[in-house]
């Protein structure tokens, strides 16, 4: 079995097991997820965050992307390019009013928010399928997060539920890997 098809397989076999969690499930780790994040200092001393919102079977960082606003950070979200096709980061400053429906089943920031260069993120919370020891990510196979973090200067958390730790995803050469991982039952700093 190549990577490409080790990586559909993992897929499979999580969205199974994560569609097994309930709504309460998801809030839980959220909750836990988001306190472990607030304890690093790496994202105590961020000055430009990099976060999302959240979709269905996601770690709901929105109290982040609220905290960091109220002391003053300035917070970038993906948002969709229409003429290129891509993901590329713009400040959210207000997200309810920042925030708006768009492809991918995802929420973005509007066209109008102001586009930020992925370099001055100081810190980015990162979404994923699966996770591993090694910062090694699984995403939903666009390479749309990949693209980001291969510009990023900051650092990379990737968060999620227990229940999307893996002994090890099948990563190719242009995955990036990620400084931290955080779920609600560990942090790990990959080596």
């Amino acid at each position: 079995m190549n990577v490409a098809e080790a990586k559909a397989r993992l897929r499979g076999e999580m969205r199974e097991r994560l569609a097994r969690l309930s709504p309460g499930d998801w809030t839980t780790a959220s909750e836990r997820v988001c306190q472990r994040v607030r304890d690093l200092d790496a994202w105590r001393g961020a000055r430009w965050v990099g976060a999302y919102a959240a979709m269905s079977r996601e770690i709901d960082v929105g109290p982040l992307m609220e905290e960091a606003l109220a002391r003053g950070m300035r917070v970038a979200v993906p948002g969709w390019d229409e003429a290129s096709g891509t993901y590329g980061f713009r400040e959210v400053r207000d997200p309810g009013r920042d925030l708006i429906d768009g492809p991918h089943r995802a929420r973005v920031p509007r066209g109008e928010c102001e586009a930020v260069d992925p370099g001055r993120l100081d810190f980015v919370l990162v979404p994923g399928i699966a996770f591993d020891g090694r910062g090694g990510r699984l995403g939903r196979g666009k390479g749309f997060y990949d693209r980001l973090l291969a510009c990023s200067g900051g650092v990379t958390c990737g968060v999620g539920a227990d229940e999307q730790w893996v002994p090890q995803v099948p990563v190719e050469s242009h995955d990036v890997r990620l400084d931290w991982v955080l779920l609600p039952g560990r942090t790990v700093r990959p080596g």
